[in-house]
Protein backbone atom coordinates (compact mmCIF):
# COMPACT_ATOMS: atom_id res chain seq x y z
CA UNK A 1 0.00 0.00 0.00
CA UNK A 2 1.25 3.46 -0.87
CA UNK A 3 2.28 5.69 2.05
CA UNK A 4 2.16 9.45 1.42
CA UNK A 5 4.85 11.24 3.46
CA UNK A 6 4.49 14.69 4.91
CA UNK A 7 6.02 16.85 2.22
CA UNK A 8 8.00 19.05 4.60
CA UNK A 9 9.65 15.94 6.09
CA UNK A 10 11.23 14.95 2.79
CA UNK A 11 14.99 15.33 2.49
CA UNK A 12 15.22 15.63 -1.30
CA UNK A 13 14.22 18.69 -3.36
CA UNK A 14 10.87 18.79 -5.13
CA UNK A 15 11.32 17.84 -8.77
CA UNK A 16 8.55 20.02 -10.25
CA UNK A 17 6.81 22.83 -8.39
CA UNK A 18 3.86 24.69 -9.88
CA UNK A 19 3.15 28.17 -8.51
CA UNK A 20 -0.33 29.64 -8.89
CA UNK A 21 -1.36 33.21 -8.14
CA UNK A 22 -3.06 32.66 -4.79
CA UNK A 23 -1.43 33.35 -1.43
CA UNK A 24 2.35 33.28 -1.81
CA UNK A 25 4.10 31.21 0.91
CA UNK A 26 5.12 33.20 3.98
CA UNK A 27 6.16 30.49 6.44
CA UNK A 28 9.82 29.74 6.02
CA UNK A 29 9.54 25.94 5.78
CA UNK A 30 6.98 26.20 2.97
CA UNK A 31 8.84 28.97 1.16
CA UNK A 32 12.10 27.02 1.36
CA UNK A 33 10.39 23.95 -0.09
CA UNK A 34 9.29 26.05 -3.06
CA UNK A 35 12.55 27.90 -3.65
CA UNK A 36 14.65 24.73 -3.42
CA UNK A 37 12.61 22.90 -6.09
CA UNK A 38 14.58 21.70 -9.10
CA UNK A 39 12.21 23.51 -11.42
CA UNK A 40 9.37 25.97 -10.85
CA UNK A 41 6.61 26.48 -13.40
CA UNK A 42 4.62 29.68 -12.78
CA UNK A 43 1.13 30.67 -13.73
CA UNK A 44 1.66 34.03 -15.39
CA UNK A 45 0.20 36.06 -12.52
CA UNK A 46 2.56 34.44 -9.98
CA UNK A 47 5.82 35.16 -11.79
CA UNK A 48 6.51 38.54 -10.21
CA UNK A 49 6.18 37.23 -6.63
CA UNK A 50 8.68 34.45 -7.32
CA UNK A 51 11.14 36.82 -9.01
CA UNK A 52 10.86 39.18 -6.03
CA UNK A 53 12.14 36.28 -3.87
CA UNK A 54 15.22 35.92 -6.05
CA UNK A 55 14.20 32.84 -8.03
CA UNK A 56 13.67 32.93 -11.79
CA UNK A 57 10.81 30.77 -13.11
CA UNK A 58 11.81 27.94 -15.40
CA UNK A 59 8.65 28.60 -17.40
CA UNK A 60 5.78 31.10 -17.21
CA UNK A 61 2.57 29.57 -18.52
CA UNK A 62 -0.92 30.97 -19.08
CA UNK A 63 -2.97 33.29 -21.23
CA UNK A 64 -0.58 36.06 -20.10
CA UNK A 65 -3.34 38.52 -19.22
CA UNK A 66 -1.68 38.98 -15.80
CA UNK A 67 1.89 39.24 -17.07
CA UNK A 68 3.43 42.70 -17.38
CA UNK A 69 4.94 43.80 -20.67
CA UNK A 70 8.29 44.16 -18.89
CA UNK A 71 8.30 40.55 -17.70
CA UNK A 72 6.97 39.29 -21.02
CA UNK A 73 9.92 40.93 -22.78
CA UNK A 74 12.53 40.09 -20.14
CA UNK A 75 11.64 36.40 -20.03
CA UNK A 76 10.50 35.90 -23.60
CA UNK A 77 12.56 32.72 -23.82
CA UNK A 78 10.43 30.99 -21.16
CA UNK A 79 6.95 32.47 -21.61
CA UNK A 80 4.45 29.90 -22.89
CA UNK A 81 1.31 31.75 -23.93
CA UNK A 82 -1.83 29.65 -24.32
CA UNK A 83 -4.59 32.07 -25.28
CA UNK A 84 -7.62 29.75 -25.08
CA UNK A 85 -10.09 30.56 -22.30
CA UNK A 86 -11.70 27.14 -21.81
CA UNK A 87 -9.26 26.34 -18.98
CA UNK A 88 -7.61 28.38 -16.23
CA UNK A 89 -3.90 29.09 -15.96
CA UNK A 90 -3.31 26.30 -13.45
CA UNK A 91 -4.83 23.79 -15.86
CA UNK A 92 -2.55 25.13 -18.57
CA UNK A 93 0.47 24.62 -16.28
CA UNK A 94 -0.59 21.06 -15.48
CA UNK A 95 -0.94 20.21 -19.16
CA UNK A 96 2.44 21.81 -19.83
CA UNK A 97 4.33 19.76 -17.24
CA UNK A 98 2.50 16.56 -18.18
CA UNK A 99 3.48 16.98 -21.83
CA UNK A 100 7.09 17.50 -20.71
CA UNK A 101 7.01 14.17 -18.88
CA UNK A 102 6.66 15.22 -15.23
CA UNK A 103 5.65 12.25 -13.06
CA UNK A 104 4.57 14.19 -10.01
CA UNK A 105 4.02 17.79 -9.00
CA UNK A 106 3.75 19.93 -5.89
CA UNK A 107 1.43 22.91 -6.23
CA UNK A 108 1.87 26.17 -4.32
CA UNK A 109 -0.32 29.27 -4.20
CA UNK A 110 -3.56 27.54 -5.20
CA UNK A 111 -5.53 28.81 -2.17
CA UNK A 112 -6.31 32.27 -0.84
CA UNK A 113 -7.31 35.64 -2.30
CA UNK A 114 -10.47 34.41 -4.06
CA UNK A 115 -12.73 31.61 -2.88
CA UNK A 116 -13.84 30.72 -6.41
CA UNK A 117 -10.23 30.20 -7.50
CA UNK A 118 -9.51 28.18 -4.35
CA UNK A 119 -12.42 25.79 -4.94
CA UNK A 120 -11.65 25.45 -8.64
CA UNK A 121 -7.97 24.76 -7.98
CA UNK A 122 -8.61 22.18 -5.25
CA UNK A 123 -11.06 20.31 -7.47
CA UNK A 124 -8.42 20.33 -10.20
CA UNK A 125 -6.26 18.07 -8.02
CA UNK A 126 -8.82 15.32 -8.48
CA UNK A 127 -9.09 16.02 -12.19
CA UNK A 128 -5.36 15.56 -12.83
CA UNK A 129 -4.53 12.95 -10.18
CA UNK A 130 -4.69 9.94 -12.52
CA UNK A 131 -2.35 11.60 -15.02
CA UNK A 132 0.51 11.78 -12.51
CA UNK A 133 2.02 9.43 -9.97
CA UNK A 134 1.35 12.00 -7.24
CA UNK A 135 0.01 15.53 -6.89
CA UNK A 136 0.23 17.49 -3.65
CA UNK A 137 -0.90 21.04 -2.95
CA UNK A 138 0.79 22.87 -0.08
CA UNK A 139 0.06 26.16 1.66
CA UNK A 140 1.14 27.86 4.87
CA UNK A 141 -1.56 25.86 6.67
CA UNK A 142 -1.26 22.31 5.40
CA UNK A 143 -1.16 20.03 2.40
CA UNK A 144 -3.84 18.49 0.22
CA UNK A 145 -3.52 15.11 -1.49
CA UNK A 146 -5.97 13.52 -3.94
CA UNK A 147 -6.48 9.74 -3.82
CA UNK A 148 -8.52 7.20 -5.76
CA UNK A 149 -7.48 4.10 -3.83
CA UNK A 150 -6.74 2.90 -0.31
CA UNK A 151 -3.78 4.94 0.93
CA UNK A 152 -1.76 5.41 4.12
CA UNK A 153 -0.54 8.84 5.22
CA UNK A 154 2.34 9.90 7.41
CA UNK A 155 1.12 12.08 10.28
CA UNK A 156 2.02 13.58 13.62
CA UNK A 157 0.10 12.62 16.79
CA UNK A 158 -2.72 15.10 17.24
CA UNK A 159 -2.46 16.45 13.70
CA UNK A 160 -5.77 17.71 12.34
CA UNK A 161 -7.01 15.82 9.29
CA UNK A 162 -9.97 16.61 7.05
CA UNK A 163 -11.28 14.28 4.36
CA UNK A 164 -13.47 15.44 1.49
CA UNK A 165 -15.30 12.77 -0.52
CA UNK A 166 -16.34 14.14 -3.91
CA UNK A 167 -19.15 12.72 -6.08
CA UNK A 168 -19.51 9.89 -6.85
CA UNK A 169 -19.00 9.50 -3.09
CA UNK A 170 -16.92 6.47 -2.15
CA UNK A 171 -17.55 4.27 0.88
CA UNK A 172 -14.75 4.98 3.34
CA UNK A 173 -13.12 3.39 6.36
CA UNK A 174 -10.54 5.13 8.57
CA UNK A 175 -7.89 3.68 10.85
CA UNK A 176 -5.43 5.69 12.92
CA UNK A 177 -7.84 8.61 13.29
CA UNK A 178 -9.68 9.64 16.44
CA UNK A 179 -13.15 9.49 14.87
CA UNK A 180 -13.61 6.21 12.97
CA UNK A 181 -15.71 5.48 9.92
CA UNK A 182 -16.51 1.95 8.77
CA UNK A 183 -17.52 1.41 5.15
CA UNK A 184 -19.83 4.43 5.10
CA UNK A 185 -20.56 7.16 2.59
CA UNK A 186 -20.07 10.67 4.01
CA UNK A 187 -23.26 12.69 3.72
CA UNK A 188 -21.50 15.68 2.19
CA UNK A 189 -18.13 17.37 1.83
CA UNK A 190 -18.31 18.45 5.49
CA UNK A 191 -19.09 15.02 6.95
CA UNK A 192 -15.54 13.62 7.24
CA UNK A 193 -13.72 16.82 8.19
CA UNK A 194 -12.09 17.89 11.48
CA UNK A 195 -10.65 14.52 12.45
CA UNK A 196 -7.34 13.93 14.25
CA UNK A 197 -4.39 11.60 13.79
CA UNK A 198 -3.68 9.33 16.73
CA UNK A 199 -0.08 8.50 15.80
CA UNK A 200 2.52 8.55 13.07
CA UNK A 201 0.32 7.11 10.33
CA UNK A 202 -3.32 6.75 9.36
CA UNK A 203 -5.05 4.87 6.57
CA UNK A 204 -8.07 5.70 4.45
CA UNK A 205 -9.66 2.66 2.84
CA UNK A 206 -11.78 3.25 -0.25
CA UNK A 207 -14.35 0.54 -0.89
CA UNK A 208 -15.17 2.21 -4.20
CA UNK A 209 -13.12 4.46 -6.44
CA UNK A 210 -12.68 8.07 -5.25
CA UNK A 211 -11.98 10.89 -5.67
CA UNK A 212 -11.14 11.77 -2.09
CA UNK A 213 -9.18 14.87 -1.07
CA UNK A 214 -7.19 14.68 2.18
CA UNK A 215 -5.98 17.74 4.09
CA UNK A 216 -3.25 17.35 6.73
CA UNK A 217 -3.00 20.55 8.75
CA UNK A 218 0.45 21.73 9.83
CA UNK A 219 0.86 21.77 13.61
CA UNK A 220 4.36 22.30 14.91
CA UNK A 221 4.16 24.16 18.19
CA UNK A 222 7.36 25.92 19.13
CA UNK A 223 8.70 25.86 15.58
CA UNK A 224 9.20 29.50 14.53
CA UNK A 225 8.79 28.58 10.86
CA UNK A 226 5.18 27.79 11.66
Amino acid sequence: MKVIPLLLNRTTPIETAVLANGDFPKKSAVLNALLSAKEIICCDGAAQALIDCGRIPDAIVGDCDSLSDELRSRFADRVVQIPEQETNDLSKCMRFIRERGAKDAVLFGITGKREDHTLANLSLLNGYRKQFEAITAISDYGEFTSIFETTAFESQPGQQVSIFAFPPVARLSFSGLMYPMECARPEGLWAATLNQAEGGQFTIKLWDEGPVLVDRVFERKGDPSF
